[in-house]
């Protein structure tokens, strides 16, 4: 195999990975992007009441803002993880440190929802406060792998 093609079959590959990297983010900060959709869902699970809704409003809106800036960062990060891999052509440090960010605003993220999921007992039932956790702890068991 000639030099030339094989610098054109590693330049396809480069471009299958990466085009393969932004489609599978991209899902998956769409299938993330329902929080509103589902947080209605949630409220209409729980019978949550105006009363309710108003002693968590601020709760609710301290989370909306945070979990905003969250995905904010996974973004920035997956694509500061893609700029690497070009970059690097293989495993390195910046690579490595882009990963780590990534996992961070992730982890981050996980932490602000379970404390929000928390945070809500305050304002409900016991019967619904149970729910609750019924319902994150079905979500979370039904995450993909």
């Amino acid at each position: 195999m000639s030099p030339r093609l094989k610098l054109a079959a590693f330049l396809a590959l480069v471009a299958a990975v990466a085009a393969i990297s932004t489609w599978m983010t991209e899902a998956w900060l769409h299938r993330r992007r329902a929080p509103e959709d589902a947080h209605a869902w949630i409220h209409r699970q729980l019978g949550i009441t105006a009363e309710q809704e108003q002693a968590i409003s601020a709760a609710e809106q301290r989370f909306v803002e945070k979990r905003r800036e969250l995905m904010v960062r996974i973004r920035v990060a997956n694509s500061e993880l893609g700029r690497e891999m070009l970059a690097a052509k293989g495993p390195s440090p910046r690579v490595d440190e882009a990963i780590r960010r990534i996992h961070e605003a992730q982890a981050e993220l996980q932490r602000v929802t379970v404390e929000h999921v928390f945070e809500m007992r305050a304002a409900l039932r016991p019967d619904q406060y149970d729910k609750l956790l019924d319902l994150t702890a079905s979500a979370l068991h039904a995450s993909p792998q």
